[in-house]
């Protein structure tokens, strides 16, 4: 893409170009919001205009200034020495690529891993939907006569940390192959949690395992499972 010749045009210029564009009942006073707003348009608007480099930064596979910023948007840590050009391919691919988070599309993305992936379901009624003796909130009133008590026993806790929680939104990931766990397990159970980590939605958690040796079931320490290369 060749960068655009230079052109006179300065954040007066090009404020006072889009302040004539619209009519008298869409302008707002020199110190209000409308113009704050517009004055901020002109100000983006000038830059690309005169610095085609910034013009540029939109677009992960153009963008060089703007990498980082691609990274912490799509929440990835690439190689640093990997190349200018191997970084804008690998985010644009993040970038424009179709999220899909159905349970066939899932499955079909973990065992393009490792054949030997199955996504587990717990059974309905072993699902737990909030946390044991406890509510999500105190009461408005504690001292209300109608008060149901404090949400929770422990000092200082006035709010659930999990609010609505439940485990019918976690995935489980199960790694079904022979014997004990290998490298080349450990490898694959890495790469399924990335993978599940860029499908699923963020209210959606996940666990990727080899083997599960139990779960603590109702103890308030159930936050996971214990067995083999359990991720995360």
């Amino acid at each position: 893409m060749p960068t655009p010749p230079n052109i006179e045009m300065t954040p007066e210029l090009a404020y006072e170009a889009l302040f004539q564009a619209v009519g008298d009942g869409l302008r707002g006073g020199p110190d209000s919001v409308v113009e704050a707003w517009r004055a901020s348009r002109a100000e983006g608007l000038s830059v690309a205009t005169v610095d085609g480099r910034a013009v540029l930064q939109a677009w992960p596979d153009r963008a060089t200034d703007f990498l980082p910023v691609y990274e912490e948007l799509l929440g990835v840590a690439l190689d640093p020495s990997l190349s200018v050009e191997d970084r804008q391919a690998a985010l644009a691919v993040l970038y424009t690529q179709a999220i899909d988070a159905v349970l066939g599309s899932i499955v079909l993305q973990l065992q393009m891993i490792d054949p030997l992936f199955v996504v587990v379901g717990m059974p309905y009624e072993q699902s737990v939907t909030t946390e044991i003796g406890v509510r999500a909130f105190s009461d408005w009133d504690p001292l209300d006569p109608a008060a149901s008590g404090p949400a929770f026993d422990l000092p200082g806790r006035t709010v659930s940390l999990v609010p609505n929680y439940s485990t019918d939104f976690i995935v489980y990931a199960w790694l079904n192959t022979p014997g004990p766990l290998t490298s080349t397990d450990q490898r694959s159970l890495n790469l399924a949690a990335d993978q599940l980590n860029s499908m699923l939605p963020a209210w959606v958690d996940f666990r990727v395992f080899k083997s599960a040796g139990f779960i603590l079931d109702l103890d308030l320490l159930d936050v996971t499972m214990f067995g083999d290369g359990v991720l995360p």
